[in-house]
């Protein structure tokens, strides 16, 4: 299974690379994926080609995906995001005249919100 880059620091990306890239390369991916935001390790045009082939094929961005959307008719979205474990969280966009708020839960979230999609779902507490 490949492993999932989002969420390492730049030593556990060096590690992630093994011993053969020079150190640089962490730290251009790390720039990538934070400040660059990308969304496909191909994209990482500081890369080597091959490398990024090589990459993209032993890792992944380790972004959620798009399970469900729901729009509610005071504007307020409800995304249902899957994991690459299949597990599902719920981000909640709350738009407000000046600001739009954003909620998010984690997998088995206790707190029962009557709106929310992961209060649905039974927790084990674990």
């Amino acid at each position: 299974m490949p492993q999932a880059l989002l969420g390492m620091e730049v030593a556990e990306l060096r590690d992630a690379l093994g011993p053969g890239q020079p150190e640089f390369r962490a730290r251009q991916i790390y720039h990538a994926l934070y400040s660059e935001k990308i969304g496909d390790l191909v994209q990482i045009s500081t890369l080597p080609a091959l490398l990024r082939r090589d990459l993209a094929a032993s890792h992944t961005v380790g972004l959620p995906g798009l399970a469900r959307r729901y729009d509610s008719a005071d504007g307020t979205k409800r995304y249902l995001l899957e994991l690459e474990d299949r597990r599902t969280i719920e981000a909640v966009l709350m738009p407000e005249p000046a600001r739009h708020d954003l909620y998010s839960t984690q997998v088995g979230c206790p707190v029962d919100c009557k709106f929310c999609m992961t209060a649905l779902m039974v927790w084990s507490g674990t």
